[in-house]
């Protein structure tokens, strides 16, 4: 084989060994929806966040119902600070939406503000609307007790 087709085919064979090993993840991420319309009012900020940064899972726990909820910014006073991602048990027939940001122009702030909706738990119901969810439980709590009919 030439030195130059190797070159070519070595791209490909990286390729598919990188699609290999990201089809073999067992990590359970939370199940995420995209609302038409925002539940909750938006935080009005100066500026929009730094780039996420990476995290890195620590084991999933044993209960297959616990889901891994990514972290998000939250904007404190007059900076961003990283609320780190959680393993966590979802509410029942419920899914993540957000966090969200949009820019929007404004007469009173020549360069616009950012409008923030922080992540919320939904149900979707449909035809109703969508209603706001209770934040789940995180993982290493025990595990909601249920009663057990007599």
């Amino acid at each position: 084989m030439s030195c130059c087709k190797a070159l070519r085919t070595a791209p490909l064979w990286l390729l598919a060994l990188t699609l290999a090993a990201c089809g073999a993840s067992t990590t359970r991420l939370a199940p995420r929806v995209t609302l038409p319309s925002p539940l909750t009012p938006p935080a009005i900020l100066p500026f929009p966040p730094p780039a996420a940064p990476v995290e890195t899972l620590p084991a999933a726990p044993s209960d297959p119902s616990c889901v891994w909820q990514d972290g998000s910014y939250v904007f404190e006073g007059e900076n961003f600070s990283w609320q780190p991602g959680a393993w966590v048990r979802p509410p029942p027939d419920c899914a993540l939406a957000g966090p969200t940001y949009s820019f929007q122009p404004s007469p009173l702030v020549p360069q616009g503000v950012v409008h923030y909706y922080a992540p919320v738990w939904v149900r979707l119901a449909p035809p109703a609307a969508p209603q706001l969810c209770s934040p789940p439980p995180p993982c290493d709590a025990p595990p909601p007790s249920v009663a057990k009919k007599p």
